[in-house]
């Protein structure tokens, strides 16, 4: 699966996902993670304040990986960060 992500609330809208593709529960991923329930909540509820070591924890418990690519429009809007 490849996902486009933008903005924070994406972010949280791809670990849902696998997460309940997984079947696993917030408790489960988050002791996978070694991170507490509350933070996979607010990942999955679009926080902008999460760590990038974190946010790559709870990725590789889902076994998925951040990839940057360029952007395929030159067009930037601050506002919908």
């Amino acid at each position: 699966m490849t996902v486009t992500i933008r903005n924070s609330r994406e972010l949280g809208e791809a670990i849902r996902a696998e997460r309940l593709n997984r079947k696993l529960r917030q408790a489960d991923l988050a002791s996978m993670a070694s991170v507490r329930q509350a933070l996979i909540s607010n990942l999955e509820n679009g926080a902008n304040s999460a760590r990038a070591d974190t946010v790559l924890k709870v990725l590789a418990a889902l076994d998925m990986d951040l990839a940057l690519v360029p952007r395929r429009k030159a067009e930037f809007n601050p506002t919908e960060y």
